[in-house]
């Protein structure tokens, strides 16, 4: 299950692992439970042994709509996220979520996603 919709607000999360069985896991997307109202320090406990894929985005809010911007230029601590995330050894995938499809507005992918592995590199 993704953290999205209403699966990213901390609340929802709760309601859902009391009911889950251990063997069952989360694609985290940090960008999003921000996006709802929460932290990744909030949610990130709460999960973090379930997460079997990250999706990784930066953004800035811009009237209560999401901007998605470069690595590191917007709200999502990815570098907190990232050392979070080696400090747990975890051992599955990273990607990067551009969505041009849905958002046409944004930076063209094979411009946005080198800068994105440049930085997630320094990072990992």
């Amino acid at each position: 299950m993704e953290t999205h919709d209403s699966l990213a607000k901390k609340d929802n999360l709760i309601k859902l692992i009391n009911r889950l069985g251990e063997n069952v896991g989360f694609v985290y997307d940090p960008a999003n439970i921000i996006f709802a109202g929460n932290s990744h320090e909030e949610v990130y406990p709460l999960i973090s042994k379930r997460i079997l894929q990250v999706h990784v985005k930066d953004f800035i809010n811009r009237d209560n709509k999401r901007e998605f911007v470069e690595p590191g230029k917007g709200i999502v601590p990815l570098e907190k996220i990232i050392g979070d995330l080696k400090n747990d050894n975890y051992g599955y995938y990273i990607s990067v979520e551009w969505e041009k499809m849905w958002h046409p507005e944004i930076e063209e992918g094979d411009i946005i996603l080198t800068k994105y592995l440049k930085y997630l590199r320094k990072l990992i």
